[in-house]
């Protein structure tokens, strides 16, 4: 099979896979805040968030190895293999180790965070199990790791979403029968324990010479380079876990953990949409490589543009349906007690669409191998935002901590992660991207203002018609403001004819 053949198979299942689990998911969420209340989703939003945050002590080492997989996969070099994931085992059981030692520790102080709401039974054995789900996903992770380098993610991807999606079945059934929150995390964590097993003995079987015991020294350069890509990797892990988990943290310090719930809501639709756009461009990310080291840097720019004009496309359309749907979306799921105000629907979508338009460039940025430029980014990322969050938190709530983010972003990544791919990628000056950007934010403005005002010439009448009508007219100003301002623009004229491309291949 060729690398674009798998490339394709592994996008379909992770799109298919997250489309099934986020189904699951939904579902699953309604039955858990019905029956445990908005305290204990809280609860659990803050444990998975602060469980994160300790996968600090993983340090990059593991995208650094998986990195240094490539070659030797290429070349069929079983013995550096083996010698890689005899390495590879050893430090992420120290890594769960360690993972769990530090959560025994910091244990006696988690009350802190929760001095805002209401007493938790059992809050200890909670944290306890949640730890255990964490620690017990190190083990055996090293071999997947194997399968998704040697191109075969949608394996890996496979045994996740199905094991998930068993793991969601049996919680719904026995919250419904038994309304424990102690057993519903019990399945979580047998069923990571399977799914660990279950992927190792999968690796066995397409790699027999996993089970050798004769296994060569790693070479030293090869360790050199696996510490110089964790150095580099490690000041960008950090920020991005303190920066994506702290958030969760000083919500519930500040405002509670039923706000912390709710606020756990509109991250699993966001993210999820993330987690699926995500995919798009993870696929692109070795054929960029490709284009790295064989097209000019003009080339690189221009193909650069083309995908920086899909992810506005992507982002925009999606930033512009959420303004006039989630919160309707959210009041027909779970009900309207676990809707935000308008003000802070705005900042949430305000960050999903900062964040979302830094994918091109970070997959640009990744691919050439650019991050070293920017390793003391995230130093200035997460001091910004601990000092924001924690001002305006207390000042604002929830709101001000969200902001808070957003300060930190727009000071650092929005500008830093675009100059380092332009200067050092590109060779040029960062003025286009600058310009572009703007004028993208005007025309995203421009559609939100234009459908609010749309929207508001209706009186409100079923709350089912009123969604389906906001979705509708978000759609159809979106598409066509961006036709109307891009249908003679190259990049959207290149981006056209692939759909096209594609279109008449699959009716041909």
């Amino acid at each position: 099979m060729s690398r674009t053949s798998k490339s394709l198979k592994n996008i379909k299942y992770a799109i298919v896979g997250q489309c099934l689990a986020l189904l699951i998911t939904f579902f699953s969420r309604t039955l858990f805040v019905k029956i445990l209340g908005s305290e204990y989703l809280g609860l659990n939003s803050l444990f998975t968030n602060l469980l994160t945050m300790l996968s600090f002590a993983e340090l990059g080492i593991g995208a650094a190895i998986t990195y240094s997989l490539y070659k030797p996969l290429s070349s069929n070099n079983v013995e550096q293999i083996k010698s890689l994931m005899n390495f590879y085992k050893r430090v992420y059981n120290v890594i769960g180790i360690a993972i769990l030692s530090i959560s025994l520790i910091i244990s006696p102080f988690i009350s802190i965070f929760l001095e805002n709401s209401k007493e938790v039974d059992n809050l200890y054995l909670i944290y306890f199990l949640f730890v255990l789900n964490s620690v017990f996903s190190y083990f055996f992770s090293y071999k997947r790791s194997l399968i998704i380098a040697d191109q075969n993610r949608y394996i890996a991807t496979l045994y996740r979403y199905t094991l998930f999606f068993l793991c969601n079945l049996l919680q719904i059934i026995f919250l419904i029968y038994t309304q424990n929150y102690i057993l519903y995390l019990l399945i979580q964590v047998f069923m990571t324990i399977v799914e660990n097993v279950l992927i190792s003995r999968k690796a066995n079987k397409m790699y027999p010479f996993l089970k050798e015991n004769n296994i060569e020294k790693l070479d030293k350069n090869v360790l050199k380079d696996i510490i110089k890509n964790t150095k580099a990797m490690f000041g960008h892990k950090i920020g991005g876990i303190i920066v994506n988990s702290t958030d969760n943290l000083l919500i519930s310090k500040i405002s509670g953990l039923s706000v912390v719930g709710i606020y756990s809501n509109y991250l699993l639709i966001v993210g999820s949409l993330n987690t699926i756009y995500g995919i798009l461009f993870q696929s692109i990310i070795s054929s960029v490589g490709n284009l790295g080291v064989s097209s000019s840097d003009s080339k690189k720019k221009e193909i650069f543009n083309s995908v920086n004009m899909a992810c506005f496309f992507i982002y925009g359309i999606s930033s512009v349906i959420l303004l006039n749907f989630l919160n309707q979306f959210i009041t027909i799921w779970i009900g309207n007690k676990f809707v935000f105000s308008n003000s802070i629907l705005y900042v949430i979508l305000l960050n999903f669409y900062i964040n979302g338009m830094r994918k091109s460039v970070l997959t640009f940025r990744d691919a050439l191998g650019l991050f070293w430029y920017d390793r003391y980014k995230p130093i200035f990322e997460v001091s910004i935002n601990i000092i924001c969050s924690l001002y305006l938190g207390y000042k604002f709530g929830i709101m001000g901590v969200l902001y808070g983010t957003t300060i930190s972003t727009v000071l650092t990544c929005l500008w830093i992660e675009p100059y380092i791919l332009y200067k050092y990628g590109f060779k040029s000056s960062i003025k286009s991207y600058i310009k572009s950007y703007v004028y993208q934010i005007l025309i995203l403005v421009f559609c939100s203002l234009l459908t609010i005002c749309l929207i508001n010439l209706f009186q409100p009448t079923n709350i089912y018609w009123d969604a389906i009508r906001n979705l509708a007219i978000s759609l159809i100003v979106f598409l066509v403001v961006f036709v109307s301002v891009y249908y003679k623009n190259r990049d959207f004229i290149y981006l056209l004819n692939i759909l096209i491309g594609k279109v008449r291949r699959k009716i041909q």
